[in-house]
């Protein structure tokens, strides 16, 4: 039983199957290879690589950092270092939001790209988190919550605004207006960035399993495979690169093709506005500082950025001159692997200037 013999073999010679002796096999192999991916599993999850937090696209929104995650990305203030993120189940950055307003609860929601976000920084080292500190207010009076994404521009965050200010519903919201918006807000949306989420080995498990992709790509070991299928490589900024990001923001602000960039940048900053004030809210731009103008306090697009916020009644602050005076300090006011985004000196310079402008023009009030 369980045994067969073949014949047409060499005479003396006999070759007998144990079907049973296979099946056990198979099952200790399998067995094995379980063990394995279990024990690769829980390595992993003691590294870096495999406690970063993912990403995802969001309609309307754009690329996205996946909500309730708490985990890594490669920092850039220091060569290697990884710095912590928070984010909550609303896929803000930092901890839970309470569903519902406190009494006597001010929410300031802050939308708006990497800068925004705090790239390259810890949780506690973004302009929000350094606001929320600075005012002198614990989140049960006065909060400060963190919608940045990278890469978003004004379309972008007038849809995430659209889509979350019912679910937040805050008092002040606080546009991070970056200049290299003119760049992209009338091309292709951070949605372009979808294709770099498919890892063929997650998209197959998926489907294999039928369950969505990001679910295959929350396990640690699929986030460590994917680092070191395409892991994030420093790459040093030349003076070239340098010099066309700068000539490109430039162009994209005064250039003779700026003025399609300016017209949508118009519609979506009246959007953003329009939705505040339907609902109850206060909406307020935030000019930061472009870090690669050198050349004088005020940055040369920022003219014609007060004129549409003065024609659209939108109150605003310019950080330029801030930033450049912090930087005529000798203050360390850029990441040291990458010059176009702010250093935590440089993110609570942003917040200062934020914070005293938001009192001087009434529209928070100043804690004694």
């Amino acid at each position: 039983m369980g045994e067969r013999r073949y014949k047409g073999i060499p005479q003396g010679q006999s070759r007998t199957v144990n079907f049973r002796k296979i099946l056990i096999g198979l099952g200790v192999s399998a067995a094995t290879v379980v063990l394995l991916a279990l024990v690769a599993g829980f390595a992993t999850t003691l590294t870096k690589p495999g406690q970063r937090v993912i990403f995802q696209v969001v309609p309307r929104v754009g690329y996205m950092r996946a909500p309730s995650q708490k985990g890594y990305e490669r920092g850039n203030e220091d060569f290697g270092e990884w710095v912590p993120l928070t984010v909550n189940s609303l896929g803000l950055r930092g901890g839970e939001i309470p569903e519902h307003k406190l009494t006597g609860e001010k929410r300031i929601l802050c939308i708006g790209d990497s800068f925004v976000f705090g790239g390259g920084l810890g949780d506690n080292d973004t302009f929000p988190a350094h606001a929320q500190q600075l005012c002198a207010a614990p989140p049960e009076t006065i909060r400060w919550m963190n919608a940045g994404g990278n890469g978003h521009d004004g379309r972008e965050s007038a849809g995430f605004l659209e889509l979350y200010y019912p679910k937040l519903r805050p008092d002040i919201t606080i546009f991070g207006w970056n200049w290299n918006d003119l760049i992209s807000i009338t091309g292709e949306s951070s949605q372009k960035f979808e294709n770099n989420l498919h890892n063929p080995l997650a998209d197959g498990l998926a489907g294999f399993f039928h369950v969505e992709p990001l679910t295959i790509r929350r396990f640690s070991i699929m986030k460590w495979l994917d680092y070191y299928r395409n892991p994030y490589k420093w790459e040093e900024y030349s003076q070239d690169k340098f010099n066309k990001y700068r000539n490109d923001v430039i162009a994209g602000a005064t250039g003779a093709n700026s003025e399609a960039a300016w017209q949508v940048s118009m519609r979506v900053l009246n959007r953003m506005s329009e939705l505040c004030k339907q609902n109850g809210g206060k909406y307020f731009v935030l000019a930061m500082p472009e870090l690669t103008w050198k050349e004088s306090e005020t940055f040369v697009g920022m003219p014609r950025l007060a004129a549409v916020l003065e024609k659209l009644n939108i109150p605003f602050v310019d950080a330029q001159p801030a930033y450049y005076e912090a930087v005529k300090a000798g203050r360390h006011m850029v990441q040291r692997l990458d010059p176009t985004h702010p250093s935590a000196e440089g993110q609570r310079v942003i917040a200062q200037t934020t914070l005293d402008a938001l009192w001087a023009q009434g529209i928070l009030q100043k804690r004694n």
